[in-house]
């Protein structure tokens, strides 16, 4: 994956808050009766004061947690793309005025050394936790062990669907899949017959085999498409950029490459700037700043955004309306859609995601109108297809 890298990033937003008490003294009156009636109206109002200030009392303690409770957030990889679900973990955690938000990124993709961070994150006493699940079956028991000892885990970008996590925010690889075949269909500039090459840089993984079993579904309409794949890619830029290199000399008659990660049209935009000669038609997914470039130069056609932002707003969201507000705990999938990307929309996206104030209010708007109340914007997970 790109150059490794270990960050821990630290967020303590401290919130004080401060009460005041009024005492309120009664005049004593000249006459007896009237003194003794204004007394016990004095004394019924501040048993009910004290009544009231009880509760109040009480709510904010069970809804409140300490100024220096700590909560995790665990990427996956040191990408554009990780960074922008670390943006959306932050300003959550501004929003709500969080304490404390660590997020911590592995070396390189890898799940044994994400898992032991996320362990650590638990062990450190962390009250809640927001992973991206990016390994097939490896995360079921960390994710378990974590929530029966009291932290609530929430999902986003990759979720664990068997496990016990309180909800994941992201998209159904199959829908993903179909969103970018048709896509390409409705593309008149898009090749009609050929050879196209698919690939798969985690092969297993259940969100990407979702994407390619959509995508074949919708391009195998096609009788005169030759559809050679999925083929493994590998899982970073160099070793995705070495892959292409092997199949296009297999293949110089290729007329396509779609890709089912960010990495196949990320070196393919690389490839073909070097290789003016190249002319197979490239898509695939996520809005990483070299394809975004690419989508505008022409290196890559198509691209498909899966709402990063939103896989780490919505998770941290959905924490702190429990843990902060006292709010119900949202279970489920919240599903963060499909954006679709060509040189037709490829302005608006540009400013968006290199603007930190126009993606935060772009996203504040898309919250208040699609996810709240979180807890009841949420998709049983028995609706979801990988």
């Amino acid at each position: 994956m790109k150059k490794s890298l270990l960050l821990l990033a630290v967020v303590v937003i401290c919130v004080s808050m401060l009460a005041s008490f009024t005492l309120i003294g009664c005049k004593t009156a000249a006459v007896a009766t009237t003194a003794a009636a204004e007394t016990t109206a004095a004394a019924a109002t501040t048993a009910a004061a004290a009544t009231t200030a009880a509760a109040e009392t009480t709510a904010a303690t069970a809804n409140t947690l300490p100024a220096d409770t700590l909560f995790g957030v665990v990427l996956h990889i040191s990408s554009a793309f990780a960074n922008t679900i670390g943006r959306g973990a932050m300003a959550a955690a501004k929003d709500y005025g969080a304490t404390k938000v660590e997020i911590v990124i592995p070396s390189k993709m890898e799940a044994t050394e994400q898992i032991a961070l996320f362990d650590a994150m638990v062990s450190k006493g962390a009250k809640g936790i927001l992973t991206v699940a990016a390994a097939a079956g490896a995360w079921t028991v960390p994710i378990n062990n974590a929530v029966d000892k009291g932290v609530i885990v929430c999902t986003g970008n990759v979720g664990d669907t068997a496990s016990k996590q309180a909800i994941y925010s992201g998209i159904s690889g199959y829908a993903d899949g179909l969103i970018l075949g048709q896509a390409i269909m409705d593309d008149p500039n898009a090749p009609k017959k050929g050879k196209v090459i698919i690939g798969d840089p985690i092969p297993g993984l259940p969100v990407l085999n979702g994407r390619v079993k959509g995508v074949t579904e919708i391009l195998s309409k096609n009788p005169d498409f030759e559809i050679v794949g999925p083929l493994d890619c590998g899982q970073s830029p160099d070793a995705t950029y070495a892959w292409l290199e092997g199949v296009y000399s297999a293949n110089p008659d290729m007329v396509m490459l779609v890709g089912s990660s960010f990495l196949e049209p990320g070196a393919a935009d690389q490839f073909k700037r070097k290789n003016k000669d190249a002319k197979f038609y490239v898509c695939g997914y996520d809005l990483e700043p070299n394809e975004l470039q690419g989508v505008k130069d022409g290196t890559i056609n198509i691209t498909v955004g899966q709402g990063p932002y939103l896989q780490g707003y919505l998770p941290m969201m959905a924490i702190f309306e429990n843990l902060l507000k006292g709010n119900p705990l949202a279970k489920g999938w919240a599903n963060t859609g499909e954006e679709v990307v060509t040189l037709a929309n490829i302005d608006e996206f540009v400013i968006r995601e290199n603007d930190p104030a126009v993606e935060y209010d772009f996203y504040k708007k898309v919250i208040e109108e699609n996810y709240k109340p979180i807890w009841e914007k949420i998709t049983p997970f028995s609706e979801f297809v990988d």
